[in-house]
């Protein structure tokens, strides 16, 4: 990547938390090779156990440790039918506990999702029910604004802030050989 002149990139995926230990080695690679993790975007599934704080405090110690300090957080209707949408917020205030910087990407849809439990995920028809019947149309509209300019609420990154989103989802196994 850095021969071919990447100097950032964020990780994306699926799920980059499913295993931590491969992200962890993937953030040292691409460290090494001096490319900078401008961030790593999530769900926070494995925020959403308000149980676990402690394991998710030592999670977000040690990416800052790794060299990877700022989270994407997602937090929208689509995600919210797998994951409690208070994981996000949860995880978010976790972020600001221990100095870890984040922003949630599709913060606008707070006030939709307010009107759910956040402990809990919903189902397309539960969703349906209190969003409204085209709430499935009306988010992929929203997210079929790529590479547009988007407005991220950013947490201990200060103001609001302008960032042009770009994609790269990047294999873990493509730096297993990366010395």
């Amino acid at each position: 990547l850095r021969k071919g002149g990447c100097r950032s990139v964020h990780i994306g995926g699926g799920e980059p938390f499913l295993d931590f230990e491969r992200l962890l080695m993937v953030i040292r690679k691409l460290i090494r090779a001096g490319i900078t993790v401008e961030y790593i975007e999530t769900n926070a599934y494995w925020a959403a156990d308000l149980s676990s704080q402690k394991q998710t405090t030592e999670i977000l110690k040690k990416l800052v440790a790794e060299g990877a300090d700022t989270l994407c957080i997602s937090i929208d209707p689509f995600h919210a039918e797998y994951v409690p949408y208070g994981a996000p917020l949860a995880l978010a205030e976790m972020c600001e506990k221990t100095g870890m910087n984040y922003f949630l990407w599709k913060h606008e849809f707070l006030g939709a999702l307010s009107r759910l439990d956040p402990q809990k995920a919903h189902s397309r028809s539960d969703m349906e029910k209190v969003l409204s019947e085209k709430y499935l149309c009306n988010t992929a509209r929203c997210f079929a604004r790529q590479g547009e300019v988007n407005q991220f609420q950013f947490g201990g990154l200060g103001a609001e802030k302008k960032v042009v989103r770009l994609n790269i989802t990047v294999n873990p196994a493509l730096f297993m050989h990366v010395k």
